[in-house]
C-alpha cells in the first residue's frame, strides 16, 4: 500500500515494471520518465488515480502499458502516443482515459 516509491524513477537499467496488485495509490510518479529502458508497465488493480504523466512520451523503448481497474482519468497524452514502439496499451475499468490518437484495446 502507499504511493509508488519515486525512487523507482532512479533504476536505469529497469526494462520490466509489474506492480500489480499491491494496492498503491495516488498518482503515477513522472520519475517513471527517467527510466529509459523500460518496455513493459503495469499499473493495474491499483488505486492509481490522475493523469498519465507526459513524462512517460521520454521511454522510448516503452512498447506496452497495462493500467485496469484503476481511477486514472484524463487524457492520453500526446508524448505517449507519438512513441514509434508504442504498439499496445490496456485501460480497461473504471477509467476515463480518453485518446485521440491511438487506441485502446486489449484486455486484462
Amino acid at each position: 500500500s502507499g504511493s509508488i516509491p519515486s525512487e523507482v524513477g532512479s533504476l536505469q537499467e529497469l526494462t520490466i515494471l509489474r506492480m500489480y496488485m499491491n494496492r498503491f495509490s495516488g498518482s503515477i510518479p513522472t520519475h517513471l520518465g527517467n527510466c529509459q529502458n523500460l518496455k513493459f508497465i503495469n499499473l493495474s488493480d491499483n488505486k492509481i488515480e490522475g493523469t498519465m504523466p507526459p513524462e512517460l512520451g521520454k521511454l522510448s523503448s516503452l512498447n506496452a502499458f497495462r493500467a485496469c481497474r484503476t481511477d486514472m482519468t484524463g487524457n492520453m497524452p500526446s508524448e505517449i502516443c507519438n512513441l514509434t514502439k508504442f504498439g499496445l496499451i490496456t485501460l480497461i475499468g473504471p477509467l476515463k482515459i480518453s485518446c485521440n490518437c491511438c487506441s485502446t484495446t486489449g484486455q486484462c
